[in-house]
């Protein structure tokens, strides 16, 4: 069942999305729990290019992760998340950088020793990469996940990841 469901993703988001990505992390908490993430970057269909086409565009991050939990069960988190990308093209290689601020809804608030205090909470995204070959990147990304304060817990997480994509 969750092959089938993997594959009805990817031939969806194929057809809408800008880049399919996989990502495996690990958390910077003291437990080091790994992660795991799958998602599909998609450019709206309205231009809002700030500069020009080949410099700073808005895209959109919508993504499925799983965080390993060394203490019950595994979190399963969605996420939406608009992003600024800067990319500059230099000779050959394609270097990019995006940032974005959005929502995330883990099904546990429990995550180790964190307690993120609420089911919704927001997700801040860094991710700079470059790349190697057409239709193919490499990325280091860093994501901070929070409840802003809106809940008196709130102690928060980073994950690291490293992301591989397909356009």
């Amino acid at each position: 069942m969750r092959t089938l469901a993997l594959l009805t993703f990817i031939a969806i988001s194929q057809a809408h999305a800008n880049s399919v990505y996989y990502s495996l992390g690990e958390s910077t908490s003291k437990d080091k729990s790994n992660t795991r993430r799958l998602g599909v970057i998609v450019k709206p269909t309205v231009d809002l290019n700030l500069l020009d086409a080949n410099s700073l565009s808005l895209q959109v991050d919508i993504s499925y992760s799983t965080w390993q939990n060394f203490y019950g069960p595994d979190i399963k988190a969605g996420s939406i998340v608009p992003m600024l990308l800067y990319q500059k093209k230099n000779q050959s290689i394609h270097w990019f950088v995006r940032f974005g601020v959005g929502l995330a809804y883990i099904n546990q608030t429990r995550w180790g020793n964190r307690d993120l205090g609420d089911n919704w909470i927001f997700e801040n995204k860094f991710t700079v990469g470059f790349q190697p070959l057409n239709n193919h990147a490499l990325a280091l990304s860093l994501s901070h996940y929070s409840n802003a304060a809106t809940n008196s817990d709130n102690d928060g997480t980073n994950i690291v990841s490293l992301e591989y994509s397909i356009a």
